[in-house]
């Protein structure tokens, strides 16, 4: 009896902060926040630190307008596109246009916490994406399939020509490993992560959600590297050295 109210996804997201709802979470840093804007005068003291920024990054920045600050060599090949002025065919087009080819990435150009953002693997997919997004402005890019996703947090001072990383935050993507006598729906039971988004993802893998995966074989179930959509982070502060941090300079 205690193994099953120990592994219960109540008790188990009442003993790890990481699922405690944002409100709770959030009120040491507003102390901190309200700390340091008394002593600064200003609610919104962080905003220099990103002067470039609309609200220094803390809220309502355009994802499209960070990306024109970066070298072009870098980026993704990404469009912006008004859906208040685009409908199916209208994007299919631009594709094709653009060569871009799927899977693709759409998410809203403002947006925080992976909020529709889809990885989108053919013309259904795009069409229901249409059909259900709100009127507003997107970004369409092709699709980095790299293993692995890193955040770097990375400063320099105006008057320096060198900066540090003082943080580097690995996240690995939702996902499972089949033993071969599991089905999905199984090896998403007993993984907590992934049981807290089963709703979603059985609609996703309805067509092999019955399915024994076999040993070995590993599920990618998300995409998407936010925590919200299931995505595990780690310290990754060990690959911090000085080769890194000259990238970043330059």
């Amino acid at each position: 009896m205690w193994n099953s109210i120990k592994n219960s996804s109540f008790v188990h997201k009442l003993l790890n902060w990481e699922y405690w709802p944002m409100q709770i979470t959030i009120i040491p840093v507003m102390l901190i926040w309200l700390w340091f804007s008394l002593r600064a005068r200003d609610l919104f003291f962080f905003s220099n630190a990103n002067p470039l920024i609309k609200n220094g990054g803390v809220l309502g920045e355009s994802k499209s307008k960070i990306l024109s600050h970066l070298p072009n060599w870098i980026q993704p090949l990404t469009r912006i596109v008004d859906f208040n002025n685009c409908d199916f065919i209208a994007l299919k087009s631009l594709l094709n246009k653009e060569q871009l080819k799927y899977p693709i990435i759409i998410k809203p150009d403002v947006g925080e916490r992976g909020f529709l953002v889809e990885k989108i693997k053919d013309d259904e997919s795009l069409k229901n994406y249409i059909d259900r997004a709100p009127k507003t402005t997107y970004i369409v890019q092709e699709f980095i399939d790299y293993p692995l996703e890193i955040s770097v947090l990375y400063h320099r001072f105006p008057d320096k020509s060198n900066g540090a990383i003082t943080s580097l935050c690995i996240k690995r993507p939702l996902a499972v490993k089949g033993d071969g006598k599991s089905t999905l729906e199984q090896l998403i039971n007993n993984y907590h992560r992934a049981r807290f988004q089963k709703e979603r993802l059985q609609k996703s893998f309805s067509s092999v959600w019955n399915k024994t995966i076999p040993l070995g074989e590993v599920i990618t179930l998300e995409t998407i590297g936010n925590h919200c959509r299931g995505a595990t982070f780690y310290n990754g502060n060990h690959l911090i050295d000085a080769q890194l941090e000259q990238v970043f300079d330059q």
